[in-house]
């Protein structure tokens, strides 16, 4: 493993690895270690190779990696330990991606994207594999495309993938050449290009119906009035000055007015489950957030995160926090970086 500095958009480390820098007895177990704070690592007996390099590029760690014998789990454990809830894109370039989540194992084909959610499990397996990942903070996914509720294990095409293909591993390969300034363009560029890409329909036609800041302003909307249980798309349009087919049209790359609203209930929910000194329970917080009852409000928790509230609570240190082992932020800086996307 070597970690170098470079000149670039924060002057960050750059990490590199290759397994054939080691002995083969200790390879696998150096690869295991570095992705110990977020993933459970499991090496093929034999054929086992890896190498890669990854940096930080603003809000986003990019890793470009050629893979074979080795899968990687996020696993219900490793969410309720570090409590992380990014997004992962994982961009196939060539050879063999298969990736497993609750719902269905599925094969990620040369040219197209999976879109993982960190806080719910999934597991992926790469053989001759050729990958770019990008980890970005969830707030970039949802003001691109919606809630995180429909979009775990969601594979984008690569009809309609190709300009973010193109552009993470652009991104990558000229991280060096830009500036801090550089960095919101950045992610304003990608979470165009998610918007494209995720689109049921994704087209100049279809996108040119859907205006970004009464999308933007709706949003804000349902944000603000999580606590009204009245809430619904009727009183959210009259609100946004929309119309309802308007309403639906802005939401429809989201999964639907009542899809993001719910959502962004469980998230206020989480919210408030983690702070320092909350003390209420579950049921008085599960009415603030506007849900009609405990139980609804405890499956569609456990959808999004793995487990249910109560569980979810228990996870939290007696302060509030996350429990997270801040003394391998300086010696791990894979674990830095992410931890950086989802608490910094």
């Amino acid at each position: 493993m070597t970690i170098y500095h470079q000149a670039g958009i924060q002057n960050e480390a750059i990490l590199r690895f290759c397994s054939t820098d080691y002995r083969p007895d200790d390879a696998a177990e150096a690869y295991r270690s570095l992705y110990a704070g977020g993933s459970d690592v499991r090496i093929a007996d034999r054929a086992f190779s890896a190498r890669f390099e990854a940096r930080t590029v603003g809000p986003i760690v990019i890793f470009d990696r050629w893979l074979s014998g080795v899968s990687h789990e996020r696993s219900t454990q490793k969410i309720r330990t570090d409590g992380f809830e990014h997004f992962v894109l994982q961009a196939n370039l060539g050879g063999e991606l298969v990736v497993t989540t609750p719902d269905a194992t599925k094969i990620i084909r040369p040219g197209e994207i999976a879109l993982l959610d960190a806080a719910r499990p999934y597991v992926n397996r790469c053989d001759a594999a050729h990958i770019v990942t990008m980890s970005v903070a969830r707030h970039v996914i949802e003001n691109a495309i919606g809630d995180g509720l429909d979009l775990h294990g969601r594979i984008l095409g690569s009809a309609t993938a190709a300009l973010l293909l193109d552009f993470m591993v652009s991104v990558h390969r000229n991280a060096n050449k830009l500036s801090l300034d550089a960095a919101p363009a950045l992610i304003d560029a990608l979470s165009s290009l998610l918007s494209i890409a995720a689109s049921p329909n994704s087209s100049a036609a279809s996108f040119s119906d859907v205006s970004p800041d009464k999308l933007v302003a709706a949003k804000r909307i349902v944000r603000a009035n999580l606590g009204d249980r009245r809430l619904d798309p009727e009183k959210i349009a009259i609100m946004a000055g929309v119309s309802r087919s308007k309403l639906y049209q802005l939401f429809k790359p989201s999964g639907g007015v009542d899809a993001y609203l719910q959502a962004q209930r469980v998230r206020r929910l989480k919210h408030l489950l983690s702070r320092p000194r909350e003390t209420r329970g579950i049921a008085e917080l599960v009415y603030l957030c506007g849900f009609a009852s405990e139980s609804h409000a405890s499956r569609m928790f456990k959808t999004m995160f793995g487990m249910p509230p109560g569980e979810y609570r228990k996870t939290q240190r007696f302060d509030g926090s996350v429990t997270i082992p801040r003394d391998r932020l300086s010696d791990d800086p894979i674990y830095t970086w992410i931890s950086a996307l989802n608490f910094g």
